[in-house]
């Protein structure tokens, strides 16, 4: 984001620039904020009487999302050894990576103790080094979820039954390749989704049903091919609608006018895809909002440059952020009750105070940590289950475990390892794996230049499989047998082999939807792709012409003359729709 972006938000929450620091990483300038330094300051942790403040980033918002980033493989799943077990279970780890990998039942379970992997710190060598070993050495889960039933392939997922492939997601039940689905039933291909049932290739919607081909829609039901449209019914290719019925390309008919036309709506997709390029556009996805300012935002105060956030306060810099979290900055999905969370990853369901850690969970006070558990009070460990005043996954006394840190910290300052999130090189995943390389594609030499890793992906052989090219297939979901589930679909795209499951086959026959003919990970980026990237713009309202910020670009940011449609501050927005 260039500098008038920040100035606008500077301006408008009354909130002053302190200073301008250039990114180590990119040479780029970014600001910091007073709102900043008083945030560093309330979170700065005590050890031996003593309050060890925190040192403002050296590196921009975006280079610190990437780095978070890497330290997650969501998709990506193999099929490799419990270390335990020996059985063969489904993992993020690939089956080429020496680390320990239990399968979660074992791994929540009471047959291993992580204490047992305790290690001293030595004073002589650099946290980074001797944290490594210790990652290298604890057993790690599988797959990270909770309390899920009937779901073997998923991941990032908690209290969900009968799903499959679903990702970063909760309390869902007969769902199929989903991505961040939140209290949903009965969906397939849909992302972004809360309380949605019963639905196809939904994305950015909340409370709809009986839906197919959806975006950015609430409280819609027995719709197709809708985009912004709130509380509809029985509808097909609409855009901006409000409180409507029996529309077809936002034309009004009857209800027997619609029985009859509905029939042929296919032949609506064209004037559907004219009218979402022409139909004009709020500055960003975002109701309820007070003080706030990112994308796909509902029900926050006070969020600055976040996206896919709702019920939360007092947020910067944050993505997936949800269900009342509060006071924290520079994080990656954190939610359910977190506060005072600050450059961190996977942490949540009332983790409060903790810095720099992946995957913590009801956990306090958590300092360099990773996959610790109900812990409080500790520093550098990893794998803990209700532990307290540990270091290096090692017991000691809470007086000890002031001095110890305080000690570290200390070393840590001498060997310039500063305050901020783990170094690239202590990420378990190839940076090609995680979804960093999603949002920030960088190649092989690239990564490694900046000390990510690289997994090398092994060739897989297909030519013996007995394959079908899906679009051979009939249209008609009831002319498809059962015996696709034992065939091998190539993807009309990238030629990446897939298969269809029981359940997801299934729903498709409820909800009258053709065979895909994509592979699920094409059908996943290209709905990615449908988003709006995470970057803010200033630019003019195109009805007032006030100065707003956007996450769409003005024309001197675009290649083409400007965006096919108009966007509009709020005000205006809520004039020509509501």
């Amino acid at each position: 984001m260039d500098r008038k972006v920040y100035e606008f938000i500077s301006k408008a929450n009354n909130d002053p620039i302190v200073e301008r620091k250039t990114c180590t990483a990119t040479g780029e300038e970014f600001p910091i904020f007073t709102s900043h330094i008083t945030f560093y300051e309330t979170i700065a942790p005590t050890f031996a009487w003593q309050k060890y403040g925190l040192p403002t980033p050296t590196i921009k918002p975006k280079e610190r999302d990437r780095r978070r980033l890497a330290f997650r493989n969501e998709r990506l799943l193999y099929k490799r050894q419990c270390s335990a077990s020996g059985k063969i279970i489904i993992s993020t780890f690939s089956p080429d990576k020496s680390i320990q990998v239990y399968d979660q039942k074992i791994w929540r379970g009471d047959t291993w103790n992580a204490l047992d992997y305790a290690m001293i710190f030595d004073h002589n060598k650099t946290f980074t080094e001797q944290y490594k070993s210790l990652l290298e050495k604890v057993p790690h889960q599988a797959l990270i979820g909770a309390n899920n039933e009937n779901a073997d392939y998923i991941n990032l997922t908690a209290d969900s039954k009968n799903c499959y492939m679903v990702i970063e997601s909760s309390n869902n039940e007969d769902c199929y390749y989903g991505y961040w689905l939140q209290k949903c039933q009965d969906l397939a291909d849909c992302s972004y989704c809360h309380g949605c049932e019963f639905s196809y290739e939904l994305q950015n919607c909340r409370d709809c049903s009986h839906s197919r081909w959806m975006t950015d829609c609430q409280n819609c039901s027995h719709c197709d091919y809708m985009y912004n449209c709130h509380n509809c019914r029985d509808c097909i290719g609409c855009v901006n609608l409000v409180n409507k019925q029996y529309c077809i390309n936002n034309v009004q008919y009857s209800e027997e006018e619609y029985t009859t036309k509905r029939i042929e709506w296919q032949n609506t997709i064209t004037k559907y895809n004219a009218l979402v390029q022409s139909s004009p556009r709020q500055y960003s996805h975002a109701t309820q909002t007070e003080q706030s300012c990112g994308d796909y935002m509902h029900n926050t105060k006070n969020c600055n440059v976040s996206y896919d956030v709702y019920d939360a306060e007092n947020c910067r810099y944050g993505e997936h952020v949800w269900r009342n979290a509060k006071n924290i900055m520079d994080v990656s999905t954190v939610g359910r009750d977190a506060q005072r969370i600050y450059e961190s990853i996977n942490t949540g369901i009332g983790a409060t105070n903790n810095l720099f850690c992946a995957i913590c969970r009801s956990s306090s006070n958590m300092i360099y940590c990773q996959e610790c558990f109900n812990c409080q009070d500790c520093f550098g460990s990893v794998g803990l289950k209700n532990q307290q005043y540990c270091i290096f996954n090692k017991q000691y006394s809470k007086e000890t475990y002031q001095q110890e840190v305080a000690k570290i910290i200390q070393t840590m300052q001498q060997t310039n390892e500063r305050w901020e999130f783990f170094h690239p090189s202590l990420s378990l995943y190839g940076y090609n794996e995680t979804v960093a390389q999603e949002q920030f594609p960088l190649s092989k030499s690239q990564a490694e230049m900046v000390w990510f890793s690289w997994h090398d992906e092994q060739t897989t052989d297909y030519s013996n499989l007995q394959t079908i090219d899906p679009t051979t297939l009939s249209q008609n979901i009831a002319d498809i047998a059962d015996t696709i589930l034992q065939q091998v679909l190539v993807c009309s795209k990238t030629k990446k082999p897939y298969r269809i499951t029981k359940q997801e086959l299934d729903l498709y026959r409820r909800l009258d939807i053709s065979i895909p003919t994509l592979h699920p990970d094409v059908r996943h980026h290209e709905r990615v792709a449908q988003r709006p990237e995470r970057t803010l713009y200033c630019r003019k309202c195109d009805a007032s012409w006030e100065d707003i910020i956007s996450v769409y670009p003005p024309a001197e940011k675009v290649a083409t003359k400007n965006t096919p449609f108009p966007v509009y501050c709020e005000r205006e927005y809520q004039k020509e729709i509501f």
